[in-house]
């Protein structure tokens, strides 16, 4: 028996290995061997009835899932056979997510961890128009501790009204209101301005002058 997709080795267990637990959920489920080398052997562990104690609720703190664990034994040495079923939420160690792919488990991150996420909430990106981010819509921090530090230090006035407030000022510009676009993974905000055709007598600031600069160049 060799590593796979659903099927990881290893001798002994240490606590960071949650994240095969994690991973395991978040893909198509599989078998985490406690006990097992990385050629199938058995090499057994040290006190198993301790270990299947400890683990059920350490695992369940962790990550909020319960697995099935089997003590077997095979040639006279014991080894642990942790279960895991795939769940339709997303599961995550400390905040972070993994996926399984073969016999890699690797950590999501940036975009690939947001259409991670959308998928498993049953959001896509094509499915947010124009016409829902300029009404209100749920917030969903992609960092919520970074977020509530901004917030808390006044540099955001309220939650889910930045693509509002982004289309009211413009407007208020006499500006076109912006238009959002969702192609290839990326989100795109829009701007688009009118090109002064008539001299003007009205003294600009130089903050003025230089985003004038940058527009008409």
């Amino acid at each position: 028996m060799k590593e796979n997709q659903h099927t990881e080795f290893k001798e002994s267990w240490h606590d960071e290995y949650t994240r095969y637990i994690s991973a395991f959920c978040n893909t198509e489920g599989g078998v985490l061997y406690i006990g097992i080398d990385d050629k199938g052997e058995v090499v057994g562990i040290e006190q198993p009835k301790k270990l299947i104690e400890k683990l059920p609720n350490f695992i369940a703190q962790k990550t909020g899932i319960m697995p099935l664990i089997h003590l077997k034994e095979r040639a006279g040495k014991e080894y642990l056979e942790i279960e895991v079923q795939p769940f339709a939420m997303p599961i995550s160690v400390h905040g972070r997510y993994y996926t399984r792919s073969g016999s890699v488990t690797s950590e999501l991150q940036g975009n690939q961890l947001n259409m991670f996420l959308a998928a498993k909430m049953g959001l896509t990106w094509e499915s947010v128009i124009e016409e829902d981010l300029s009404r209100s819509h749920p917030s969903r921090p992609h960092n919520k501790l970074i977020a509530d530090v901004f917030y808390k230090a006044g540099f955001m006035e309220s939650w889910g009204r930045g693509t509002q407030r982004i289309i009211d000022n413009c407007v208020a510009e006499g500006l076109s209101a912006p238009m959002y676009e969702y192609k290839m993974g990326f989100l795109y905000l829009t701007f688009s301005h009118e090109r002064v055709n008539e001299l003007t007598d009205t003294e600009l600031s130089i903050g003025s002058l230089q985003i004038s600069h940058l527009l008409l160049n």
